[in-house]
């Protein structure tokens, strides 16, 4: 693997580990799941990184997590962390990053790129990690899927964020 590559998987670790600072963890009632920026990181690095790298770089960032750095939401560190409620969302992300990065290829516009960022985040992502939920928490499924509509909301937000800020960095990174 090259300097470049690596230096850019420090990076988006270092960007991931900070994102639960960024904004205050704050939850809804009854759901053990904070609204954090960690979502936008991970769909930026699948936007902006090749797939090994995109991988890589949100799955150093779980391992720092767990060998007790405060980098999960709300300071929080370990593997009670990672195998806790919001485990299914930890441990999914790396793929999240990585299946972005594999499908930004075929996109060729920001609104396929964003329904790419969707797809996966959302549509992907959610009904996986909300099952990991719903047996960690012993739980309703579809009642805890329909609780995290606003989650979804907030995410939407964040993929539409990341996918314009890497339309803007791949056309100023362009060599003619």
């Amino acid at each position: 693997m090259k300097i470049h590559s690596i230096t850019k998987i420090a990076l988006f670790t270092a960007l991931m580990s900070a994102s639960v600072y960024l904004i205050p963890p704050f939850q809804l009632p009854l759901i053990p799941v904070s609204f954090t920026m960690q979502t936008f990181f991970v769909v930026l690095a699948g936007y902006l990184l090749l797939p090994v790298e995109a991988f890589f770089s949100i799955l150093a960032y779980l391992v720092l997590g767990a060998i007790g750095l405060p980098v999960y939401s709300g300071g929080q560190a370990g593997l009670q962390t990672l195998f806790g409620p919001t485990g299914g969302f930890l441990v999914l992300f790396p793929f999240v990053a990585l299946l972005i990065s594999l499908g930004k290829k075929t996109t060729k516009t920001y609104f396929s790129g964003f329904a790419l960022g969707v797809l996966v985040q959302i549509v992907i992502l959610y009904p996986l990690a909300v099952l990991w939920l719903s047996l960690y928490l012993q739980t309703h499924y579809f009642a805890l899927l329909a609780t995290m509509a606003p989650y979804a909301a907030f995410d939407l937000i964040k993929i539409a964020l990341a996918q314009g800020i890497s339309l803007r960095v791949h056309k100023a990174t362009m060599t003619n």
